[in-house]
């Protein structure tokens, strides 16, 4: 029996002057018996006025824009109070600052504050529905939260606002994965790679997914794609498993 599944998650964060950064976040390892059902999870109810916590005090900044950068420093240092309290007095600027509420959002998902971090993330979509990264970053915390249906809503959203989003269909991909929707699975996957070529996460579902559906010739094939694009080591020793396995089979 192989255990153990790699899927890489990214956030992304607005800059001052409305680029985004990429941020490569943690790495969501979910232990995965090939063959075996998932169990499912129920979700927990949002609450989208839920207030702010955490502010600290000393947060000297004169403007919205004052605040965001101080914000932007803070996170940078790994100071999450000190960011979540500055992004908090820019939203008390501009309460209709996105911006400030995706980034905010993304502390209090590293703080895996799940519920607060959708509140922001929902605000900021309310302020600007047409931001595909909005639905991204909430994607990644119902993800997260395992509730994978409202995670493919939002990909999907996202990818509708975006068709060439890669990020969007590995991740889609992934929930696919979890729910053991393989061909759907497939497809995503392989939209990311004809995007990117050298997308390692991307191989990697394409091997889970003909894995479970018994094709051992392709699975073979992306694992061994996989190994090639040097990926996160926690996947290479994945892939290496599941190639030493079915080659010794």
């Amino acid at each position: 029996m192989i255990l153990g599944k790699l899927n890489s998650n990214r956030r992304f964060w607005r800059g001052l002057e409305g680029e985004m950064t990429r941020f490569n976040q943690r790495f969501m390892i979910v232990t995965w018996a090939v063959g075996l059902l998932l169990s499912s999870c129920a979700t927990t109810p949002l609450n989208a006025s839920q207030p702010s916590t955490n502010v600290p005090q000393e947060i000297n900044c004169a403007s919205a824009k004052d605040c965001f950068a101080l914000g932007m420093a803070a996170a940078t240092k790994g100071d999450r109070d000190r960011a979540i309290g500055a992004y908090s007095q820019a939203i008390t600027f501009d309460a209709k600052n996105a911006d400030s509420y995706n980034n905010r959002g993304n502390i209090y998902a590293d703080q895996e504050k799940w519920d607060l971090a959708i509140a922001d993330f929902s605000r900021a979509i309310e302020l600007v529905p047409s931001d595909p990264e909005f639905y991204y970053n909430r994607a990644h915390v119902y993800g997260e939260k395992l509730d994978r249906d409202r995670a493919i809503a939002d990909y999907s959203q996202a990818l509708k606002l975006n068709p060439k989003y890669i990020a969007a269909y590995s991740n889609r991909a992934a929930e696919f994965v979890h729910l053991k929707k393989w061909d759907q699975a497939i497809s995503d996957a392989n939209q990311a790679i004809a995007l990117d070529p050298n997308l390692a996460e991307a191989y990697n579902h394409l091997g889970i997914s003909y894995l479970n559906q018994r094709n051992s010739k392709k699975a073979i094939e992306n694992f061994q794609k996989v190994l090639q694009l040097n990926p996160d080591p926690d996947m290479k020793q994945y892939a290496e498993a599941v190639l030493k396995q079915l080659t010794e089979n």
